[in-house]
């Protein structure tokens, strides 16, 4: 008892993460018809994906192999949103330096997506 996730198993999820082929990275992508991978049927809703702020990064641009990815966000970071009636807006946010916790927060891009409309476009 008394122990912390991170504190617990912070060396075993170290070596986890460093040999894991698993990552991440953050995009705005337009959600079509019945099949993801395919741009092809009508534009049903966006798909706004946070950045991660601790795990490893795509090591590689993934916008060519899925063609619905608007843009691809390869850094370390987060989204702030806004909910109200007529429009969701996101703020993908970043930090300049992850490992530093007093490193300045920038943001790297907005996005807004108005009421009755699937398309999420750069603000």
């Amino acid at each position: 008892m008394g122990h912390t996730y991170a504190g617990s198993f912070g060396n075993s999820r170290r070596r986890l993460l460093a040999g894991s082929a698993a990552v991440a990275g953050g995009w705005i992508a337009e959600c079509g018809g019945r099949d993801a991978r395919s741009t092809s049927g009508p534009l049903v809703a966006p798909e706004l994906m946070a950045p991660p702020i601790s795990s490893p990064l795509f090591p590689a641009d993934i916008t060519e192999r899925t063609p619905h990815v608007q843009r691809q966000m390869n850094g370390h970071g987060y989204l702030t949103v806004q909910v109200v009636p007529d429009r969701v807006s996101v703020a993908f946010r970043g930090p300049h330096e992850v490992a530093n916790p007093t490193s300045a927060i920038a943001t790297i891009a907005n996005y807004g997506v108005a009421s009755g409309s699937p398309k999420a476009t750069a603000q």
